[in-house]
């Protein structure tokens, strides 16, 4: 199952994730409340409310690449088992919502998932884990939060048999992370 934010107004859709902020109302005096859709609201930047409801992970993917922690946890919220739904849609590479995250650097929004039950091991269409997106892209700080979760350094990645260790050439900082957390083999490629 997935999450799908359902339209209210007539607006361009989908709006930026960022122009979305996540309902304090206690429930019953919230128009944007309702028992069978959803479990929380978000309001867009006008105010205007949108419903946190099942069936689209566009949103879900959205927030977590954008660093919503807000929003993730509205959706997280409204439908808890959805921590590791897969990114289906025609751009998105199996991608799950830990690994846009630790792509893009968002700690505290890997820290979120990862208290959520996502799964470190988990791999998007071509075999890349979390951890190897974020050695990729040089953030140390969430390749560390990810190897503290039992993430794998030396697992390959599809056919190229690469791992985290080569995805992180480049980075100092992030190859000290990894020899931190135990052993791991050379470089699987020159």
């Amino acid at each position: 199952l997935a999450l799908r934010i359902e339209r209210q107004t007539t607006r361009t859709w989908p709006p930026s994730t960022s122009a979305l902020s996540v309902c304090n109302v206690p429930r019953p005096s919230c128009r944007g409340w309702s028992t069978l859709t959803c479990s929380r609201c978000v309001h867009d930047r006008w105010g205007r409310f949108v419903r946190v409801s099942r069936g689209d992970a566009t949103f879900r993917a959205q927030a977590s690449w954008e660093g919503n922690g807000e929003l993730v946890q509205a959706f997280l919220d409204a439908e808890p088992e959805a921590v590791n739904a897969v990114d289906r849609s025609p751009f998105g590479g199996g991608y799950n919502a830990l690994m846009y995250a630790a792509y893009a650097g968002h700690l505290e929004l890997c820290q979120l998932l990862l208290r959520h039950g996502a799964d470190v091991s988990a791999e998007n269409d071509e075999g890349c884990s979390a951890l190897f997106l974020a050695a990729q892209q040089g953030r140390a700080d969430v390749v560390a939060q990810l190897l503290e979760h039992g993430a794998d350094a030396s697992t390959t990645v599809g056919n190229h048999g690469l791992c985290a260790v080569d995805a992180a050439r480049g980075y100092e900082d992030v190859l000290a992370v990894i020899r931190e957390f135990g052993p791991w083999g050379p470089p699987t490629q020159a």
